[in-house]
C-alpha cells in the first residue's frame, strides 16, 4: 500500500501568522500551474480584489498577498517557490469542488519544499510515505525530541536525537540524507559517553509533527505508532519497530533483548507485533517503578530476528553475536566493558585461565557471583571461542537406591510422565511465583522445570520431592539422564 503525503498540511495557519516562515513548494512545474490558476482568475477579478478575499483566511495583511500574485504573475524574479498559503487561497477562490484534485496534481510537480526564511535549507519532497520515513519515525519515537521556542533571532525548529553509539546517529544521518537531501552533523553530547545530531529544518520538522503527528516537547508517555503507519501492512510496520528497539532497546549479556519505557500501551503495541512474527516475548512488571512497562525477549537463533535492529549499529552486532556465532568484532568493545564493572569478561577470563577444567561451583566460590550471572558470561566465553564447554552424560541405573551420593549441582532430567504429575500437585496446591519463592529462585525458572526445558538440579529436586509428598523411592524410575557441566580453556 502507498499512502502520499498531503504537503498542504504543513501550513499552519495559526503558527504561521507572519508570511515569514511560510512553508513553500518549488518547481518550475509547480509556479507554472499555480500561474496558469491566477490568469484565469484575473479574467474576472483584481489581484487587489484577490488578494482582500485571501487575506481573510490567512490572517495576513492584504498587501502582503498582492506583492505575492503580482510576482507570480509577472514572474520576474523567476522564482521556483511559492508558499502553501497562497495556492490554498487561490484554489478556494478558483473551484472549491475541484480543490482536492488540483491540490494533489500540485504536490505531484513539486520537486522541493522550503521555509520563507533567510538561511532556510531545501529538501526533497517525498511524496510517499517511504521506508526511510517509518524508519525514522521509530527512532524518533525512541530517543528523540521535538523543539519549537522563540528565540532572538525568531522561532526555532529542530529534532534532537540522543544516542550512545555513534553508528546508530551514523544510520540516522544517512537516511535524512537519502530521504530529504539534507546535512546534518554528528557532535557529542554534554552528556557522559553520548552523542547527538540536529535537525534543524522547519519542513522536516512539520512532516514530523503534521503529517506523522509527533507532539513538540516531551512525548515518552502519550507517544504511539503514527496512525498513518498503522493503514501500513505488516511488513512496513515491523520498520518503526525496528528503528524503536535500535535506540531505545538493549542486547545484554545474557543474550536478552530488553525495552523498558514509561509507556505500556506503546510496550503493547510492539509486543503485538513480535508476537504475530512468532517471536516469544516476555511482559515483565516494573514493581520499583509503577507506570513502566518493560519485556524482555530471548535472542533466537534465527537470522530474521536481526530484521528489528539497524545493521551495523552496536546493538544489531551484539545480537548477531547470539545468532550466528563467533564474529570479527572485537569482543570487549562489543559489550562495553568498563573497569570498574563489578563482573566482566576480562575478569572471568582472569577467573579461568589457570583452570585446565572447571565447573560452575567451582567459579563460583572463586568469584562469588550468582549461577545465572556466570552462566550468561560463560555462555559468551564459549561463543568466542575462549573456553569449551563438555558434558559428561551418565545412564542412571535403576538398582540405585539414593541420589545423595551426587554433587548439588548435578543436572537431573525427569521423564515426561513423572515430571507431569510431580508438577501437577504441586500446582494443585501452591502457585508457580510460591513455588519460586520456596525454592528461592525465579518463576521462569519453575516454568522451565514443569515444561522440561533443562534438568532440575538436586537441590531444588530434594526441596520439590518433600513440598508434593513424593517420596525418593518415587523418583528411581523416573529419571532419563543425569548430567554435568564441565568447560574447558581452549
Amino acid at each position: 500500500m502507498t499512502i502520499k503525503l498531503d504537503l498542504f498540511k504543513l501550513h499552519d495557519p495559526k503558527k504561521d501568522a507572519r508570511s515569514r516562515g511560510w512553508i513553500t513548494l518549488g518547481g518550475k512545474e509547480v509556479i507554472k500551474e499555480t500561474r496558469n490558476i491566477l490568469l484565469r482568475l484575473l479574467r474576472r477579478n483584481s489581484i487587489r480584489g484577490l488578494a482582500k478575499q485571501m487575506s481573510n483566511g490567512l490572517n495576513v495583511k492584504s498587501i502582503t498577498i498582492e506583492n505575492y500574485l503580482y510576482e507570480l504573475k509577472n514572474n520576474r524574479k523567476n522564482k521556483e517557490f511559492i508558499p502553501i498559503a497562497i495556492i490554498q487561497g487561490l484554489l478556494r477562490i478558483y473551484s472549491p469542488t475541484k480543490y482536492d484534485k488540483i491540490k494533489w496534481k500540485i504536490i505531484n510537480l513539486t520537486d522541493e519544499i522550503g521555509c520563507n526564511a533567510p538561511r532556510s535549507k531545501l529538501i526533497n519532497n517525498p511524496k510517499i510515505l517511504t521506508d526511510d520515513i517509518v524508519l525514522l519515525s521509530g527512532i524518533h519515537a525512541a530517543d528523540g525530541t521535538l523543539n519549537n521556542h522563540k528565540t532572538g533571532k525568531g522561532r526555532l525548529y529542530r529534532i534532537t536525537i540522543i544516542d550512545a553509539d555513534k553508528e546508530s546517529l551514523n544510520k540516522v544521518k544517512e537516511i535524512v540524507k537519502r530521504t530529504f537531501n539534507f546535512n546534518i552533523k554528528i557532535r557529542k553530547s554534554i552528556h557522559e559517553n553520548a552523542y547527538l545530531i540536529i535537525i534543524d529544518n522547519k519542513p522536516i520538522i512539520r512532516i514530523f509533527n503534521k503529517l506523522l503527528n509527533f507532539k513538540i516537547g516531551y512525548k515518552i508517555t502519550s507517544v504511539r505508532m503514527p496512525k498513518i503507519i498503522k493503514r501500513l501492512n505488516l511488513k512496513k510496520q515491523k520498520l518503526f519497530i525496528k528503528g524503536f528497539l535500535t535506540f531505545d532497546g538493549s542486547v545484554d549479556i545474557a543474550g536478552y533483548l530488553r525495552l523498558s519505557i514509561k509507556n505500556k500501551s506503546l510496550i503493547k503495541e510492539i509486543i503485538n507485533i513480535l508476537k504475530s512474527d512468532g517471536i516469544n516475548v516476555k511482559l515483565e512488571h516494573e514493581k520499583t517503578r509503577p507506570g513502566v512497562g518493560s519485556f524482555r525477549v530471548l535472542i533466537p537463533k534465527d537470522p530474521k530476528f536481526l530484521g528489528y535492529l539497524i545493521k551495523d549499529t552496536m546493538k544489531y552486532k551484539r545480537a548477531k553475536f547470539f545468532i550466528v556465532g563467533k564474529t570479527s568484532d572485537n569482543i570487549f568493545t562489543l559489550f562495553n566493558e568498563k573497569p570498574h564493572n563489578k563482573t566482566s569478561i576480562h575478569k572471568m577470563l582472569n577467573l579461568t585461565k589457570n583452570l585446565e577444567m572447571f565447573t560452575i561451583s567451582k567459579i563460583r566460590d572463586l568469584s562469588k557471583l550468582s549461577d545465572r550471572t556466570l552462566r550468561s558470561y560463560l555462555r559468551v566465553l564459549i561463543i568466542a571461542g575462549f573456553i569449551k564447554e563438555v558434558k559428561k552424560k551418565s545412564n542412571f541405573d535403576t538398582k540405585i537406591k539414593s541420589i545423595r551420593g551426587f554433587d548439588e549441582l548435578t543436572a537431573i532430567t525427569l521423564n515426561n510422565n513423572f515430571r507431569n504429575k510431580l508438577f501437577n500437585k504441586l500446582l494443585d496446591n501452591y502457585k508457580v511465583y510460591e513455588i519460586a519463592n520456596i525454592m528461592g529462585t525465579n518463576p521462569s525458572t519453575v516454568t522451565n522445570w514443569k515444561l522440561g526445558h533443562f534438568g532440575i538440579n538436586k537441590r531444588y529436586l530434594i526441596k520439590l520431592l518433600k513440598l508434593s509428598d513424593f517420596k525418593e523411592r518415587d523418583l528411581y524410575n523416573s529419571i532419563e539422564n543425569i548430567n554435568k557441566n564441565f568447560y574447558r580453556i581452549n
